[in-house]
């Protein structure tokens, strides 16, 4: 191994995905690393270990956190816990409504009601009516109150999770959850900027989010003391932007202010606390370098979810790295970055039925399909960065929710895609074919297999092998069919905006570390193994 292949890790980055409810599934599997770091260094907390905590979407809520110096137990809490309301019920009830009575009668033109979509349309109906005796429109739905534009969202728009909401929606839940008062040290928790995090613990924040009015993307951090735009926006207020997906969530208002305006509240204190002398000759000075207050404190700039640009901020993690002021030529063999996403959606499509797709197919499918390419692409430049170095230096973990395609991969030869209702989780199917009630089934289904065939035309094999008998099952078409309905009770969803989901994705996550193999070295090792050689690794001196 040459010199370079064996530089020593100065720089260790923690990079999250996004990907809405999945985060959970993130949480989960920071859960182990966190536990892993304890055994192994003579350290407790994720951000002691982590030189920069970079996070996008979901990601953000996730890093923001962890660089709060919340456990990742806190932060899989607070996803179970206030995952509905964040993605409120009401709301997602007539976004399905109205994607179900859209969808009946995209394939049509004649206006023609099925099952579902009438369904669709008595849901809009009820939600309207019970607009007029609240005198309040549906939650979700954007515009003034029964103005054009509120009409217009009802009827052919797509209802929106609500920023605030009462006590509900995306950003009441992170002001009011985000942190505690033990992470804030006394002081006002739903008041702490970039800049104090920094003063909480070493390592530093990088946070995304899309500026739509000046068309490029926001890098929120904390090392650069001369910024003035956000270091006075409050870090759940960041979070909310970078979270804000579109489709999901309106754009959030963030508030363009400059400091003058902390001045001017100063001269109105000093000037009623007595010190009128002071406060005068301050805004005089204000005033004479022609400073409009009126006009700086009522600009905002709308954002939106920094998975837009970088689903995957890795990238934007090594570029941060390699450019700090006191990165004393950092180089990139010298950086170790643990990549943690949310879950793969790998569902194909034909070319026949995506021929077919309509604009309304197309909006259902941006979230899962047409973002996905930038988690992909960073992957791999990221991937291709690293080639040739030490591979214990980058290490991604995610994994496919569904299995979609039958059979195990040949050369030359396409696999054919699994019916969506047969689709399940390889991990949870791991763990749940060694339970009783399912060792039943698959007892059921083998003597069903042994019936219909002669037993000397079945190949012997020890029956208290689950393993071989799910194979032997697996080699017929009609008992494999069968095998599938029972393999689909290892299903998960895959919705971003299902607060529900939580429980199986965690399951699911946990699934994955227990039988979760990752090559190295052209040997499947298991994940937990693979976690635990790199934390070792790239210790250094915490060890």
């Amino acid at each position: 191994m040459t010199e370079q292949q064996k530089a020593t890790t100065k720089f260790r980055i923690l990079s999250l995905d996004g990907g809405g409810m999945r985060g959970v599934a993130s949480a989960k599997i920071l859960e182990e690393v966190e536990k892993i770091i304890q055994e192994e260094c003579s350290i407790t907390k994720l951000n002691e270990y982590f030189d920069l905590i970079v996070g996008t979407s979901t990601g953000s809520i996730l890093a923001a956190g962890i660089a709060g110096n919340r456990t990742a137990k806190e932060l899989l809490d607070l996803y179970k816990e206030n995952g509905k309301n964040i993605f409120l019920p009401s709301v997602r009830k007539l976004r399905k409504a109205k994607f179900k009575l859209t969808k009946s009668n995209s394939n049509s033109s004649e206006i023609k009601f099925s099952n579902s979509s009438f369904l669709g349309l008595q849901n809009i109906v009820i939600s309207l009516l019970k607009s007029f005796q609240t005198k309040k429109y549906p939650i979700g739905v954007q515009g003034d109150k029964f103005s054009a534009d509120f009409w217009e969202n009802l009827l052919f728009g797509i209802p929106l999770y609500p920023h605030k909401s009462g006590s509900k929606g995306l950003a009441k839940v992170l002001q009011k959850k985000l942190f505690t008062h033990e992470q804030g040290k006394n002081k006002q928790v739903n008041k702490l900027t970039m800049c104090d995090i920094k003063k909480l613990n070493k390592a530093d924040l990088l946070i995304p989010a899309y500026d739509v009015y000046s068309r490029n993307t926001t890098w929120f951090a904390n090392d650069d003391e001369t910024e003035w735009y956000y270091k006075s926006i409050k870090l759940w207020e960041i979070c909310t932007a970078s979270s804000s997906a579109p489709l999901l969530f309106p754009p959030y208002k963030m508030r363009y202010t400059k400091n003058e305006i902390r001045l001017f509240q100063f001269c109105i204190l000093a000037f009623l606390r007595g010190a009128q002398t002071f406060a005068i000759c301050l805004l005089s000075v204000m005033l004479w370098l022609n400073w409009d207050a009126s006009n700086k404190g009522k600009q905002y700039l709308p954002h939106i979810d920094g998975g837009v640009s970088l689903a995957d901020p890795e990238l934007a993690g090594i570029a941060y790295a390699v450019s700090r002021k006191d990165s004393d030529d950092l180089k990139i063999e010298e950086i170790a970055i643990l990549c943690i996403g949310t879950g793969r959606s790998t569902r194909p499509y034909k070319h026949k039925e995506m021929k077919k797709w309509k604009i309304q197919d197309f909006v259902q499918n941006i979230l899962t399909i047409f973002l996905y390419p930038s988690t992909e692409n960073s992957g791999y430049i990221s991937h291709r960065m690293f080639l040739g170095m030490d591979k214990k230096k980058r290490l991604r973990l995610d994994f496919e929710l569904n299995k979609q395609l039958k059979g195990e991969p040949k050369e030359g030869v396409l696999r054919q895609r699994l019916s969506k209702k047969y689709s399940y989780n390889e991990y949870i199917w791991e763990d749940l074919k060694s339970q009783p009630d399912i060792e039943k089934k698959i007892d059921k289904l083998y003597d069903e297999l042994k019936q219909e065939k002669k037993a000397k035309y079945l190949k012997k094999i020890n029956e208290k092998n689950y393993n071989q008998k799910i194979t032997e099952l697996e080699k017929n078409k009609k008992f494999n069919k069968k095998l599938l309905k029972i393999k689909k009770e290892a299903k998960v969803s895959e919705e971003i905006d299902d607060y529900k989901i939580s429980k199986e994705l965690e399951y699911a996550a946990k699934c994955y570390l227990k039988y979760g193999k990752i090559k190295v070295d052209n040997k499947d090792t298991p994940v937990t193994s693979v976690i635990r050689d790199f934390i070792k690794s790239n210790a250094g001196s915490l060890s």
